[in-house]
């Protein structure tokens, strides 16, 4: 009798904590289901925001990404961003002489030109820190780069830039010199109307560099008039370079709906596709940890 009665309460003990983690599987189905479908529809547009946006929630990858390569992949050609010196030397290079300067506070450059004749050149941007920083002239006109500081996410903003060049001259972050950058493999002059030239389309800032330079890069070429005008809505590598569009982000986290929001990037960015059965139960439960 005693047996019988151990094993009827265990089986009253099993069934209730099997009750009980049906009804908590169920509140938290509810919950998931009630935080997913109480958000922005999954057709929503998405749109940039700028890191500024990122940083009150994010501060410490902030702090890791200001003065990092990402940071500093592109910049305005100031006296705090060019680390090159120009002063007035000279750089040989398979019979051309370039000549860098300074104009007042313009950067400047002496260098042929695509119709093979010396022309000055001003240096509107900078390329990298190290270990080699390069130089960038834009040749059409009329698109500026002039800065704005009128921006809706607190991030500097452009005019739509024209078509932009690297030059191939460039500087030695690490042993401090000027040298020139040949192509792989071209151990020759390069006649100005081959496409390795800096003028050439190799080195057009616009088809070749902008879009892992840059944020949210549109090149807007027009066939047409063969014209770029350009734009990005962060000069460099910014968090939503490689994170996508910020805004239904940010949205939802104001909202406080941190699964969904999790959920929407994971699922957004690809990384919960393909994954076997155990890989999405891992991948879950870091989701339901970081929404706590």
């Amino acid at each position: 009798m005693d047996d019988a009665d151990s094993v009827q309460r265990s089986g009253a003990r099993n069934r209730f904590w099997i009750v009980a983690a049906l009804v908590v599987g169920v509140v938290l189905a509810g919950y998931l289901i009630a935080d997913w479908y109480q958000t922005v529809p999954d057709n929503v547009e998405r749109s940039f925001v700028g890191r500024e946006s990122c940083v009150a929630c994010h501060q410490e990858q902030a702090d890791l990404f200001y003065g990092s390569h990402h940071d500093l992949a592109m910049d305005v050609a100031t006296k705090e961003t060019v680390l090159a010196d120009f002063d007035g030397q000279q750089i040989e290079h398979f019979g051309i002489t370039s000549r860098v300067f300074m104009d007042g506070e313009r950067f400047m450059v002496n260098t042929e030109g695509p119709d093979g004749l010396m022309h000055d050149y001003e240096v509107k941007f900078v390329f990298g820190v190290t270990p080699l920083q390069q130089y960038m002239v834009e040749l059409d006109g009329p698109r500026t780069s002039q800065v704005s500081l009128e921006s809706n996410t607190g991030n500097k903003t452009f005019a739509p830039l024209g078509r932009v060049q690297v030059l191939r001259l460039s500087w030695d972050t690490n042993n401090k010199k000027w040298f020139y950058l040949s192509p792989p493999d071209v151990d020759e002059k390069i006649d100005p109307t081959d496409p390795l030239h800096w003028t050439g389309i190799t080195q057009s800032w616009n088809a070749s560099c902008a879009e892992c330079h840059s944020t949210n890069v549109r090149k807007n070429f027009d066939p047409l008039s063969r014209k770029y005008s350009t734009t990005f809505s962060e000069i460099d590598v910014s968090c939503e370079a490689c994170h996508g569009p910020g805004s239904l982000h940010v949205e939802l986290a104001e909202q406080k709906k941190k699964l969904s929001d999790f959920l929407q990037m994971g699922l957004d960015s690809g990384e919960a596709q393909d994954m076997t059965l155990e890989e999405f139960g891992g991948w879950m439960t870091r989701v339901i940890k970081e929404a706590r």
